[in-house]
C-alpha cells in the first residue's frame, strides 16, 4: 500500500466560469469533476474518496 494523505481544499470559482452548468443543481458535481481531472494529471495519484460542499459565507 502506498502513502496516504488527506487534503482539504477551499476553492473559489468565478460565477461566470464557462465550465459551470446552467443547471445550478449540478454545480457541485461539475466542480468535483474539474478538481479530479487536475489531480489525475499527476502520475501515480489516485483519489480514494472525495466530498464537496458549497459554502455560503
Amino acid at each position: 500500500m502506498g502513502l496516504r494523505f488527506e487534503i482539504v481544499l477551499t476553492v473559489e470559482v468565478e460565477e461566470d466560469a464557462n465550465f459551470l452548468s446552467v443547471d445550478e443543481s449540478s454545480t457541485l458535481e461539475v466542480v468535483k469533476e474539474k478538481i479530479s481531472d487536475c489531480v489525475y494529471d499527476l502520475d501515480d495519484v489516485e483519489i480514494l474518496e472525495s466530498d464537496i460542499t458549497r459554502r455560503i459565507d
